[in-house]
């Protein structure tokens, strides 16, 4: 095998040989990141939506998403932008009841899997659970000095309801802007 055969080499999850292709004008490689990866795969999916809220000072929203209780791994990221002063926290292991089921879309549109992740919005919150996250915002998506969510990835534990809680903290009416996404990835030991 040449060498340019050998550092152009890659094997799929078979063992097969497959060729890594190279840009024609720049000879560069051509590679995706492993969340592009899950979207080609079917397995990457998003919930988009927004919340407005008109009652006063510390009226409280909440979403709870639950992980399915097995080897699934839910890799998850979201990104909350309200648009005057709002305080949000995320915590994990919370006890929620009721609430209305909220469908997370494949971001692969010929994809025929489903989301294994449950979400729902305005959950009865029975314990909140540990926080594990905390911010208090707002000045809208694109506003200077935001910090508008967890926008590093997190892997969620196993069986597990992670609760948002959307807190305003002004008179103002809030609108937040909310963009949920995450892949399902099944380890594979090697």
């Amino acid at each position: 095998m040449s060498l340019w055969k050998l550092l152009t080499a890659a094997y799929n999850s078979a063992g097969a040989y497959v060729k890594i292709r190279a840009d024609a004008s720049t000879s560069s490689l051509q590679t995706i990141d492993y969340e592009h990866h899950e979207m080609h795969a079917g397995s990457h999916y998003f919930i988009k939506t927004f919340l407005e809220e008109t009652g006063g000072n510390g009226a409280t929203n909440y979403f709870a998403f639950t992980t399915p209780d097995s080897d699934l791994q839910i890799h998850a990221k979201a990104r909350l932008a309200p648009d005057v002063d709002t305080e949000i926290n995320i915590y994990e292991d919370a006890e929620t009841t009721g609430g209305t089921p909220v469908a997370g879309m494949n971001n692969c549109r010929c994809s025929t899997n489903v989301a294994q992740l449950a979400a729902v919005a305005a959950p009865t919150v029975v314990d909140p659970g540990t926080l594990m996250w905390a911010a208090r915002t707002g000045g809208g998506k694109l506003a200077v000095g935001v910090a508008p969510g967890l926008t590093y990835e997190i892997i969620a534990k196993r069986n597990t309801t992670y609760l948002f809680e959307i807190v305003k903290r002004t008179t103002a009416d809030l609108i937040i802007d909310i963009d949920f996404y995450w892949y399902e990835h099944t380890p594979h030991n090697t």
